[in-house]
């Protein structure tokens, strides 16, 4: 749940909506996972709200593809949260997702 992450994870500066669009790490098996977590201004942590996962293709990054797709703005208009995990280098050369 989004209102329970850890308190160490800060905004990013990259995108339009600076102050809502926010790098996030979470610890898995294998290490630190990150990812890129859009949060539309009228999200009410109260309440659930759906969430879009959106993978990028090989060479991206979760910045690149937000940019490209233009889900961000979507899930402004329409109250979705964003999440663009990142595929690391370690696990496949070329960022793709298997």
């Amino acid at each position: 749940m989004i209102a329970d992450a850890p308190a160490s994870i800060a905004a990013v500066t990259d995108s339009a909506a600076d102050d809502r669009f926010l790098s996030r790490e979470i610890e898995t098996a294998d290490g630190p996972r990150t990812y890129k977590l859009y949060v539309p201004s009228r999200y009410d942590k109260s309440r659930p709200a759906p969430l879009l996962v959106v993978l990028h293709g090989c060479t991206q990054n979760p910045d690149d593809i937000a940019r490209g797709t233009r889900f961000n703005q979507l899930a402004e208009q329409n109250g979705l949260l964003v999440a663009y995990p990142e595929q690391p280098q370690k696990y496949n050369g070329l960022k793709c997702w298997n």
